[in-house]
């Protein structure tokens, strides 16, 4: 998409990382002009942007209509929410009900800005439609559903206080602040790599993803990626995956400078945590264990609690139960809830034993039953 050509172009030329991108981005301002510039469309140009919107530009128009959720609140712009709100209708045009059930994300998201900018959401949502066509009408039956499954509570998100305004967060997923991803930082090879191996953008997705493949590779083409993981990290990337990345390669051209990154005060805490598990790869350093312990202890942020308690089902049951345990009474629910998936790993607990709702239930509301039920479960009861 050209974002200062064209207002017919449509979305589908946006890059597969916008999710990943700073907020906010060339490419919002670029679909944003296209969505205001919808209704002035001639019934022939309308038709061919409608006809044009298949899964992937829908899920361009999704992506940006949870970004919008969250731009439009920190600029304090009705336009941006309506504008969010009209192309995630568009975006529900080639949806299964798989897709469907997902928009909800965003649907719950935008209209919670809605009360958040102080505006009537039903009024919002039909401006969006009136923006959209009649075609965005989907977004409509939302407003049937009952208030308190119109929240971001109720899809598993909440509010969290981002450098540069409001974000919403599951605690599995980027956030939209430049702050996880260099992209600059690494080989498009690289990123190509990941792409073709559907190795995940989230966290605890890493080592579902990441680790076994990386620590399959052999020969030549391990020491080609490993080249390019050991060329993100010289040119300043701290993206988890490569960190991570360079530990399941067990790259031993790498262990010093992330023994430097590792101890070294002045560097990113999640950086530090991530060199951390690297180094128990490559050299099993004793030091690893206590770092994370005491960046555990100290972080004040949720995300890297949540990544050093995701992380620390790496090492042996012995070393981590009682922190992991301790884990489960955290302030942040996403730290609470990785606690319990790390103690579930450890101790091969099954989902199915679990009365899932109600556990889940227990554990955000900070119930003792959610620990009480965990511990009967990790002894066997």
């Amino acid at each position: 998409m050209d974002t200062h050509g064209s207002s017919h172009q449509c979305p589908e030329s946006v890059p597969s990382y916008y999710h990943e991108m700073t907020l906010p981005c060339i490419w919002d301002e670029g679909i944003l002009c296209r969505m205001n510039c919808l209704p002035g469309l001639s019934e022939c140009e309308r038709h061919r942007f409608i006809t044009g919107i298949n899964t992937e530009s829908a899920g361009t128009l999704k992506v940006f209509a949870g970004r919008m959720a969250m731009l439009s609140v920190r600029k304090k712009d009705p336009g941006m929410l309506i504008a969010g709100l009209a192309s995630m209708g568009l975006a529900l045009l080639p949806a299964d009900m798989e897709g469907q059930r997902m928009a909800l994300c965003e649907l719950t998201q935008l209209h919670t800005s809605a009360k958040k900018l102080g505006l009537d959401p039903a009024e919002v949502f039909k401006k969006a439609v009136a923006m959209g066509g009649k075609e965005s009408a989907g977004i409509l039956a939302f407003l049937d559903r009952e208030p308190r499954n119109r929240s971001i509570e109720c899809m598993g998100y909440y509010e969290v206080e981002g450098p540069s305004g409001l974000i919403y967060w599951s605690g599995d997923c980027p956030v939209a602040e430049g702050l996880l991803y260099d992209r600059p930082m690494i080989p498009d090879a690289l990123r190509e790599f990941w792409n073709q191996n559907d190795i995940s953008l989230f966290y605890r997705g890493l080592f579902e993803t990441g680790k076994p493949i990386l620590s399959r590779l052999t020969g030549p083409e391990r020491d080609r990626i490993e080249g390019l993981y050991r060329e993100a990290f010289r040119a300043g990337s701290r993206d988890s995956r490569v960190i991570l990345g360079l530990g399941w390669l067990h790259s031993e051209e790498a262990e010093p400078d992330l023994q430097a990154l590792m101890i070294s005060s002045a560097s990113p805490e999640q950086a530090r945590a991530d060199a951390a598990v690297a180094l128990r790869d490559i050299a099993a350093d004793r030091r690893s264990h206590g770092t994370l312990l005491s960046i555990l202890a100290a972080s004040s942020s949720s995300y890297t609690r949540q990544a050093v308690v995701t992380a620390l089902r790496e090492f042996p049951a012995g070393e981590t139960e009682t922190v992991l345990k301790n884990a489960l009474l955290d302030r942040d629910k996403s730290v609470r809830t990785e606690a319990v998936y790390s103690l579930m790993a450890l101790h091969g607990i099954l989902a199915d034993g679990l009365d899932w709702p109600r556990f889940m239930s227990d554990l955000m509301l900070g119930k003792p039953e959610a620990v009480v039920e965990i511990e009967r479960q990790m002894a066997g009861k």
